[in-house]
């Protein structure tokens, strides 16, 4: 049996001291720190000071705390004390039983300690983990004691001479002895267990074991599935572990010399894997590192003292070094952890036992590690370019190939010469961190099981990924600086080197790709939340839920959440179902939030009718530049394109090469014209231009309304009945399925009144179509025709077999596949050739339709058409491309047309669009170079560099409008073909003036900002009740309510009555039509802003844009009304010139909904400038007491 040494080792016994220490403080009255010992004197009168009598010689503990914070930068003194009064054995042995948490019995004790701390062993160790501890006090003690003693010449009198000043100045780096010394020491101390809060405790299984199941896979490639690895039961031998080193106080260390590595080494997944946990570095000072655990299973829900390890040149990395040099490490790193301590100088108070303040990294941690191994770092060579946002030591920058943005240290662009202002670009290195803190192992039982865990680990989650680290830069060469600067000019730089250029356009489009989605990413909530499904509703033909969701510190940030935000939420089944956010609002301490399903499948909408009360998870995903580059061309797929291919000449044409030749277009008769519908002289000349010439390159400059869906659907036939021997075939391609939409019914109607039966499909996933509204579902989607193409197939060759012919293998495969997913119970087959039929393998059933089908047409969005054009099916397909008409070509991105380039090598291209209509989407905050990169103007930048063809006649707006427009944005170009003052019902039946087709309501009541977007409570009631007075009257008409902001299209979505309507945004409702049109402006504060960041050069804010005032406009067949509120518009030019176009009869106040009659308002100065917001509602009193005085306000 052991028994208690009879006196304190020097370790354990200034252990025991310093744990003792706070209690020692109150129990004796704050001694004094400055002093070593008190004299009788000082003794006699310390209770003049407040506070019993002290005996002498007992003053205060010895050890007075530095001001230095870091405990590597403190100096590592020890001092011999040679007092008197030595701790007696009974008093020793109740020392040492007394556990970590006891008060010293006695202070008189003290003074002994110490003398028994530095006397006691003759080869006392110094202080050293506790250099933060200055017992500097000492110093004159010592000194009188090395006076006493005779100077002794021999060897051993010299040794023992020297070990005072040896102890005094003493460390692990100046004595080549004190490592033995030490390791002597420390195996020999006993030092007693220490109690423990409660919720620590050895346990048998994890708490969380009821949630798990199975085992892991053990297919290890990369880090990624290393984590996936581990198993609940490892993690609870690590958190046991940890609790018998909680148990123990920790032994006294020097600090120790750090050891950088020359070269870091690194554990690789395909090694054998160590014990231990994961944990991911996550806070770096210099000096000690802080690290999360990966998995958050290792905190669970009662461990929050291992949520932080600390890691110090103490920690041992079992690849690279003894002692560590913590700057060889970055922020991000993962690594295993095999062991930790408690550090030395922590009590059981300094044990974390709740979750507050859990994510204070600079604050103290309990735990240091003592031994882990790196994990493998990814890095990637990349192209960085400096964006908006700083600290004092760091920029942030996009890095191609990396979907978050990255970090660089000012100092590495100082180093390499580079300047860090923004849009600077250089060659990095960047370290891509490829795991995240608080993850769940993959052995949970999916469903509610997960739902529960999530909710116990939601302190644990981040609202922010690990940002990636630049690690080098590299000045970019002189000459491809100056492409990156000029890139609009690019192929007029590469005049006489083409190859580069193509290289440059891969490397910009990269770089643009990944700012894309590093700019989206920024918007993204990366936690995972747990929550019920308070309600579901059902609207129209689909189900909304309502659910909240809430962080350990209050409601998630609503910009974050915004309307359209799509996120996955999972219930009981395993798979996720796609949502899509309706809108969100801030009810503290939660964020609620109504949300939709993405698709339109009668099973899924069946499904999230049942999530009533449901437990589910809900979580945002990442975009991916990965994904968005998988298919983008290596500049060899189009460098090595014939020199004349017409995408080529395309490319170069509209960055900075010579233009396009044109060609004569002839006059002739076209192949086939709708019987009721003639085209214009216009629209007939783009028609003959495609087959009748061989023009590489036309655009059609097609304003709103000029009928360019008809249009380029007439063409597709006339392309085909031109040459209907041929096997050529032709896209019509368009930005979004809307637009497709409409692309492709309109070719149906034209077939129909042709009568040519044109083979023709829409190219559509089953995915995407399921998740399509119905009314954008067409006769002619892939899903839907390819079973109807394999029947008529499999019927003939069943005819065939009944005259003696065997059928076809296409026939064969085509059956197979009817077998295998449904439709062959359709066939009464009259032979029996189909009855034994066996194949190796399952045909693609994409490969086979082509086959069958030989469809002519192909309509599709060009992600759709990149996907299904570059499986192995389509590779004669491919070939056999002749021409390729985009639609809404404004719209079109430069890394859409890149993407899709390659894959039709001998397409020519004819681009259908309207310039004064809104670009292709961009977020906000993208910076422009790499929005030039990755989105472009393909369609602005043909403009006298590609053959163009003008249509000018607008069929689909009123009279009034269309001029109106034609003024404002096309110079007065545009050709009414409807009469003016046409009989306007739907302004009749809201008791509006009946002869002009816009008509403007304004209104008083003030927004409300969402984060970034904004809603007007007053206008929204307003826009309601002029829906519900047109439906009062009978009015069928199909209306679409158009909203400038997306806080406000979400606000409407709470009015049921508006639920069969097209509720959206400005720009996402171009390329519809409406007959009536509301048009929701929203903002009741200035509409121009010179600090919207947006619109940094000042001239219009986003509500102000011309672009997106034009698409709001000319979305309304018949009726435009636009809401405003009266006074904030005036600081716009561009709505004060579309007002005072309108005319004031045409201009009304909200009253008349009110039960006044309505009340014409004077017109507008052209450059009205507002008053303060603060006085508008000032200047609104004023006016309305000149109006009920009979005076003519001025507005």
């Amino acid at each position: 049996m052991e028994t208690d040494p009879p006196g304190p080792d020097p370790p354990a016994a200034l252990l025991l001291l310093e744990e003792s220490s706070a209690e020692l403080k109150e129990q004796h009255h704050q001694w004094d720190e400055e002093s070593l010992l008190l004299s009788p004197t000082e003794a006699s009168s310390a209770p003049e000071q407040g506070g019993e009598a002290v005996q002498p010689g007992c003053r205060a503990s010895p050890l007075r705390r530095k001001e230095t914070p870091s405990i590597e930068d403190a100096a590592t003194d020890t001092t011999t004390n040679t007092k008197e009064d030595p701790l007696s054995d009974a008093a020793s042995s109740a020392a040492w039983a007394a556990e970590g948490e006891a008060v010293l019995p006695g202070c008189q004790a003290l003074p002994a300690i110490l003398a028994t701390l530095f006397a006691a062993e003759e080869d006392a160790v110094p202080i050293g983990r506790y250099e933060n501890w200055d017992l500097g006090s000492l110093s004159e003690v010592e000194q009188e004691d090395d006076d006493d003693d005779e100077p002794d010449n021999t060897a051993e009198g010299k040794e023992q001479h020297e070990r005072p000043k040896r102890r005094h100045g003493s460390s692990a780096d100046t004595d080549p002895d004190f490592r033995a010394r030490d390791a002597k020491v420390r195996s020999e101390v006993h030092i007693p267990d220490r109690k423990l809060p409660p919720h620590m405790v050895v346990m048998d299984a994890h708490p969380w074991a009821d949630h798990y199941k199975g085992a892991p896979s053990k297919a290890t490639t990369g880090i990624k599935e290393l984590a996936h690895e581990f198993e609940l039961s490892e993690i609870q031998k690590f958190r046991n572990d940890s609790i018998a080193a909680a148990k123990k106080s920790s032994k006294p260390r020097s600090k120790p010399q750090r050891q950088p590595a020359e070269k870091m080494e690194f554990f690789e997944a395909k090694e054998h894997r160590p014990e231990g946990v994961i944990y991911i570095i996550k806070w770096h000072n210099g000096e000690q590192m802080r690290a999360l655990p990966h998995h958050a299973e290792v905190v669970a829900h009662d461990r929050p003292d291992l949520f932080l390890v600390e890691l110090s040149s103490h920690s041992k990395d079992t690849r690279n070094s003894e002692h560590i040099d913590v700057n060889d490490y970055l922020i991000g790193d993962a690594i295993i952890v095999h062991e930790v301590e408690a550090i030395p100088g922590k009590t059981v108070k300094d044990i974390k036992t709740d979750f507050k303040e859990l994510h204070s990294y600079e604050k103290t941690c309990f735990w240091g590690v003592v031994s882990f191994t790196t994990l493998e770092r990814t890095t990637r060579s990349s192209i960085i370019s400096r964006i908006k946002g700083d600290s004092r030591q760091h920029v942030f920058c996009v890095a191609s190939g990396v979907h978050v943005h990255a970090e660089a240290h000012k100092a590495l662009f100082r180093r390499a010469a580079v300047s860090y202002e923004v849009g600077s670009k250089a060659q990095a290195s960047v370290f891509c961190p490829q795991l995240e803190p608080a993850q769940l192992l993959s052995t949970i039982v999916k469903g509610e099981s997960t739902a529960r865990v999530v909710a116990m680990a939601l302190p644990q989650t981040f609202e922010y990924v690990l940002q990636p680290t630049v690690l080098d830069i590299i000045p970019l060469d002189p000459s491809r600086a100056m492409l990156f600067a000029n890139f609009a000019e690019l192929f007029k730089l590469c005049q006489t080197n083409k190859s580069r250029g193509y290289r440059m356009l891969y490397t910009a489009g990269a770089l643009g790709i990944a700012g894309v989605s590093a700019s989206a990413n920024s918007l993204k909530d990366i936690r995972q939340y747990a929550t019920t499904i308070k309600a579901v509703t059902k609207i129209s033909r689909k189900f909304s839920v309502t659910f909240n969701i809430t962080t350990a510190s209050g409601p998630p940030p609503s910009k974050k959440w915004t309307r359209g935000t799509k996120f996955s939420l999972r219930a009981a089944s395993d798979d996720d179902i796609e949502f899509e956010v309706e809108r969100s609002e801030v009810r503290n301490p939660s964020l609620v939030i109504t949300a939709k399903p993405v698709s339109h499948n009668p099973s899924i909408i069946e499904a999230v009718g049942k999530l009533a009360n449901a437990y589910v998870t809900v979580r945002q995903r990442l975009e991916d530049c990965g994904g968005g580059m998988g298919l983008f061309p290596k500049p060899e797929a189009l460098d090595g394109l014939d020199p004349l291919a017409p995408v080529k000449q395309l490319l170069e044409a509209t960055l900075g090469g010579p233009p396009i030749p044109t060609r004569e277009i002839p006059d002739r008769d076209l192949s086939v014209e709708l019987p009721d519908r003639p085209l214009s002289e216009q629209q007939r000349r783009y028609v003959n231009a495609l087959p009748r010439t061989d023009t590489p390159v036309l655009a059609a400059n097609s304003p709103f309304g000029v009928g360019k869906t008809t249009m380029t659907a007439v063409a597709l036939i006339n392309l085909v009945e031109a040459n209907i021997k041929s096997e050529d075939v032709h896209i019509g391609l368009a930005t979004t399925n809307a637009a497709v939409a409409a692309l492709a019914n309109s070719f149906v109607r034209c077939s129909k009144e042709t009568r040519t039966g044109t083979q023709a499909v829409r190219v559509i996933t089953q995915s995407n179509y399921d998740s399509l509204d119905t009314s954008l579902q067409t006769p002619i989607d892939y899903p839907v025709v390819w079973r109807q193409y394999l029947l008529d197939h499999v019927r003939d060759a069943d005819i065939k077999a009944t005259q003696g012919n065997s059928p076809s293998l296409l026939a064969k495969q085509a059956y197979v596949l009817l077998v295998k997913k449904g439709g062959v119970e359709e066939l009464k087959l009259r032979s029996k050739a189909f009855n034994k039929i066996s194949l190796p393998e399952t045909p693609d059933l994409w490969t086979v339709f082509l086959a069958v089908a030989r469809p002519r047409i192909l309509f599709g969005t060009g992600s759709s058409l990149k996907v299904q054009l570059n499986r192995p099916g389509a590779a004669d397909l491919k070939y056999r491309v002749a021409t390729i008409q985009i639609d809404e070509a404004s719209q079109f991105s430069l890394a859409a047309l890149l993407t899709i380039a390659p894959i039709c090598p001998k397409a020519r291209y004819a681009l259908i669009g309207d310039v004064k209509q809104l670009p292709p989407y961009a977020e906000n905050d993208l910076q422009r170079d790499l929005k030039e990169y990755a989105v472009g103007t393909v369609l602005k930048s043909t403009k006298g560099q590609v053959q163009t063809v003008d249509i000018t006649t607008v069929y689909r707006c009123p009279y009034e409008l269309t001029k109106m427009c034609s003024h404002l944005y096309y110079g007065s170009k545009l050709t009414p073909a409807r009469k003016a003052r046409e009989p306007n019902p739907a302004a009749s039946d809201l008791h509006l003036n009946t002869e002009h087709p816009i008509q403007v309501v304004t209104y008083q009541g003030a927004h409300t900002t969402v984060g970034t977007s904004l809603f007007n409570s007053e206008e929204a009631r307003l826009v309601r009740s002029l829906v519900e007075k047109l439906r009062e009257q009978g009015n069928e008409q199909s209306v679409g309510i158009l909203s400038f902001y997306k806080a406000q299209t979400a606000h409407l979505t709470s009015f049921t009555e508006l639920s069969d309507l097209f509720v959206g945004t400005i720009d996402s409702a171009q390329g519809q039509e409406f007959d009536v049109t509301f048009i929701l402006t929203s903002r009741s504060s200035a509409f121009l802003s010179n600090t919207d960041s947006s619109y940094s050069n000042g001239t219009e804010s986003f509500i102000g844009d011309p672009h997106r005032i034009n698409v709001a406009l000319t979305r309304a067949k018949k009726l435009a009304v636009i809401l405003l509120h009266e006074e904030a518009y005036k600081t716009s030019k561009s709505w004060t010139s579309v007002v005072n176009r309108i005319g004031a009869n045409q201009r009304t106040t909200a009253d008349i909904w009110k039960g006044n009659p309505p009340q014409a308002q004077p017109s507008l100065p052209q450059a009205s400038i507002a008053p303060p917001v603060e006085r508008l509602n000032a200047v609104s009193s004023k006016a309305a007491k000149k109006k009920a005085s009979g005076k003519k306000g001025r507005r």
